[in-house]
């Protein structure tokens, strides 16, 4: 709730924020707007009650690779001064969280880093993300409890694929380095085929 969260800042005056929270690409419309979009606002709100943020200086918005949507080159690494052309509702909402973080963070003096996430794996991956529904089902099979046949969608597309520990070591280098950098890709920089993952 917005009064926690204004509690929250007061009382722990963080220098750096780190803002991790949101919906999933399968979440409806209005929980991706609360979660990815109002929720930063949310936030910029609590640290305009607590005297305008005069404490916290640095902003780490934990965006997504999605929001560049559909690329022209898929075989390229991205970099972070390509065009973004979101392609879904998730992307859309993400890409919104990063303008509303900018203009936010010019409006309050607080430094602004989007840290633009690609796909993760690694242990807790919830059973909705590919890497994690693909070892699920391996794992079924292997106990008994499905059928030996895994159905799935075309495996020639390729994704950017990044460990989860890998991901947070990223987001603490940004943290480490203040409001440098405005865009930050957090990725391996390798597209993986998806037949390889399987």
């Amino acid at each position: 709730s917005p009064s926690l969260l204004r509690s929250l800042v007061a009382d722990v005056a963080p220098h750096t924020i780190v803002h991790c929270a949101a919906a999933l690409r399968d979440e409806s419309w209005s929980d991706l707007l609360a979660s990815n979009v109002a929720a930063v606002f949310s936030l910029f709100s609590a640290l305009a009650a607590d005297g305008g943020g005069r404490t916290t200086s640095h902003l780490v918005v934990v965006s997504s690779g999605s929001v560049y949507g559909d690329v022209p080159e898929p075989s390229r690494a991205l970099h972070e001064g390509d065009a973004c052309r979101p392609v879904d509702l998730y992307a859309v909402s993400k890409r919104a969280a990063e303008d509303v973080a900018r203009i936010l963070g010019r409006e309050h003096d607080v430094g602004v880093t989007i840290a633009r996430v690609f796909n993760l794996i690694g242990a807790g991956l919830q059973d909705r993300h590919l890497a994690a529904d693909l070892s699920a089902r391996v794992a079924e099979i292997r106990l008994g409890r499905r059928p030996p046949v895994i159905t799935t969608g075309p495996l020639t597309s390729t994704r950017d694929f990044v460990d989860v520990q890998d991901a947070a070591a990223g987001l603490a280098t940004i943290v480490r380095a203040g409001p440098a950098y405005d865009i930050v890709n957090v990725g391996s920089g390798v597209e993986t085929p998806v037949v390889q993952l399987l």
